[in-house]
């Protein structure tokens, strides 16, 4: 069989993480373009209505830094554990290149 032919586990598994990479961040990023514009139109609700009063203005401003906070908190963590499985393959990627 041709070393060009071979099934390579390794090389599959990079592919599968470099697509679901590339999803996560495209789902991150429409994800938080969503929030920016939901947090304008609560803003603008919040800053312009006459339906929430000051108290309920500060309530409902605090649980959207609350919710933003959350969200930061997460796309962090998702962003950090991306980078030590892309770290996995570039150790593996190094070791296989020292040979």
């Amino acid at each position: 069989m041709n070393a060009n032919t071979e099934f390579n586990p390794q090389k599959m598994a990079e592919m599968v993480f470099n697509l679901s990479k590339d999803y996560t961040a495209t789902t991150i990023e429409a994800l938080k373009t969503s929030t920016e514009q939901y947090e304008k139109a609560m803003n603008t609700l919040i800053k312009q209505g006459n339906v929430v009063q000051d108290e309920g203005q500060k309530l409902l401003m605090d649980w959207m830094a609350q919710a933003k906070q959350g969200q930061q908190q997460y796309w962090n963590l998702m962003d950090e554990n991306l980078k030590k499985m892309g770290n996995l393959f570039n150790t593996t990627n190094e070791k296989r290149a020292a040979k």
